[in-house]
This record gives C-alpha cells, sequence and structure tokens, in this order.
C-alpha cells in the first residue's frame, strides 16, 4: 500500500546524512518520488484490507457476546 515508504527513504536519507552523503533537497525530493514510484502496487490490497476490518468487527462482537 505504500504506507510505510516515507518511513523506509527517510531512514535511508538519514544514513547519508550521518554518512556525509547528503543530497540538496531538489535531489531528495526528486530521489523520493522515484522511489514510491518504482514500489509495486497491489491491485488486492483495498480487498484485503476490507477483509482485515470484517474479521476484526467480527472478533469484538464475538467477544462481547462471549462476556
Amino acid at each position: 500500500m505504500g504506507i510505510f515508504n516515507s518511513l523506509v527513504y527517510g531512514t535511508k536519507s538519514l544514513v547519508r546524512v550521518i554518512r556525509n552523503r547528503w543530497k540538496p533537497s531538489q535531489e531528495e525530493r526528486d530521489g523520493y518520488l522515484e522511489y514510491v514510484r518504482s514500489r509495486p502496487h497491489h491491485a488486492g490490497v483495498p480487498t484485503m484490507m476490507l477483509l482485515a476490518a470484517c474479521f476484526a468487527a467480527l472478533s469484538v462482537i464475538v467477544a462481547l457476546i462471549a462476556n
């Protein structure tokens, strides 16, 4: 889904800064956009998220009934 793209790319950028290999901000932004575009997108993600939400709701309902 790309939720953690900024975290992963930010960590890589932090490592570059620590190693003194930082880039100007325009190059950083372009590098981030290229990184995000290169990540594969999965078409089944919305379906899986809906299924996960249904299972979470079902578990809450079962927990409430069991008490």
